[in-house]
């Protein structure tokens, strides 16, 4: 089993992931909850930000029940012998550039 990093849709090394990891961690970006909201994944960050996926690989943040700006996420993925395995988590969240 092997591990792929991805901020967004980019594969990324491992200590690019890591530097972002750490700027996430200082913002309190990181997730502290998930749960699945009207069948839309969901995720409440550290300093209380929701960010809800939009079921077509994106994300945006939550206010008052309704998207906001858009946010991309810091994955790492599971691969076995070069093919993803459909599992991962998500690590973290930043807003998007």
């Amino acid at each position: 089993m092997t591990e792929k990093y991805f901020l967004g849709f980019r594969e990324v090394p491992y200590e690019e992931f890591q530097e972002e990891r750490a700027k996430a961690d200082e913002k309190g970006y990181t997730v502290a909850a998930e749960r699945e909201e009207n069948g839309y994944p969901e995720y409440e960050l550290q300093n209380g930000t929701v960010i809800r996926g939009d079921r077509q690989g994106g994300f945006n943040r939550m206010e008052d029940g309704k998207p906001k700006e858009k946010w991309n996420v810091g994955t790492i993925n599971e691969y076995s012998q070069g093919e993803a395995t459909g599992t991962g988590n998500v690590a973290f969240f930043m807003p998007a550039e």
